[in-house]
């Protein structure tokens, strides 16, 4: 029928499986993405990296900003972007774009390095003991050489550091910064709910990603994630080879 309305459709670079479920939580449902053919994002990353290169600061943040509305769920891109203006002093907006990059975070690695340059953050402000503690938490979410480049230079600093922070403690801390929501406990209820659906549509690739960072994250909590787990690695072996890119470690190994 001519007189249906179209439905709103939004052409971005998106191809990830995790980018295009950030995009549907994202979004109203009555939102379609159609993916352009063309990588724009990527090729204004590209840009981003020569500009850098020599130097041209100012000139590679426009690149970023420009290829966060081809894609706005990169969360290497918003980081990278993030990290520039970090370099530059401009902490009002170093800050917003990290929190930014954490609201779109998902897997362990790049939770840590939201956390790690929070950390940078603080240890810029010269609060070491509150860079200490974030550096520490990103290490928690995963292992990875810019937390340990922190503690590295904080530890020349010989003073006496706090308490590793663990559980309540370490809930109070995040909540004193404004940092507690992150991965929201919504976002991970509808990466789940998100991951059953395209597994009943025989989706199984985007299933299988969504459920690992969900036990990733929670570890192996719920009995219906780790049955639907367990049922894809049967019908679909391929999918565990796959996983290896990634740098998930998934309950079975």
């Amino acid at each position: 029928n001519r007189f249906t309305p179209k439905k709103n459709i939004k052409n971005l670079s998106i191809y990830d499986e995790l980018d295009l479920f950030q995009f549907i939580y994202n979004n109203d449902t009555g939102l379609e993405l159609s993916p352009t053919t063309r990588d724009y994002a990527g090729m204004y990353v590209e840009y981003a990296k020569v500009q850098i290169k020599a130097n041209e600061w100012r000139e590679a943040i426009d690149s970023y900003q420009q290829a966060l509305l081809w894609n706005p769920y990169d969360v290497d891109t918003i980081y990278a972007l993030a990290e520039l203006y970090q370099e530059m002093e401009q902490y009002g907006m170093s800050y917003p774009t990290i929190l930014n990059g954490l609201s779109y975070s998902l897997r362990v690695e790049d939770l840590a390095y939201g956390f790690a340059l929070i950390g940078d953050f603080y240890y810029r402000k010269e609060d070491f003991e509150k860079a200490y503690t974030l550096y520490h938490i990103s290490l928690m979410w995963n292992e990875n050489d810019n937390a340990r480049a922190g503690l590295e230079v904080l530890e020349e600093l010989d003073r006496e550091w706090p308490a590793i922070l663990e559980g309540k403690e370490q809930e109070a801390f995040l909540d004193d910064l404004g940092l507690n929501d992150y991965p929201s406990v919504d976002m991970l209820t509808a990466l789940k709910e998100a991951a059953f659906r395209f597994n009943e549509h025989d989706q199984y690739e985007a299933a299988y990603e969504y459920l690992a960072i969900y036990e990733d994250i929670l570890g192996n909590v719920d009995p219906q994630v780790t049955a639907v787990l367990d049922q894809l690695e049967a019908d679909h072996p391929d999918l565990l080879m796959e996983e290896f890119d990634h740098d998930h470690d998934h309950h079975h190994h």
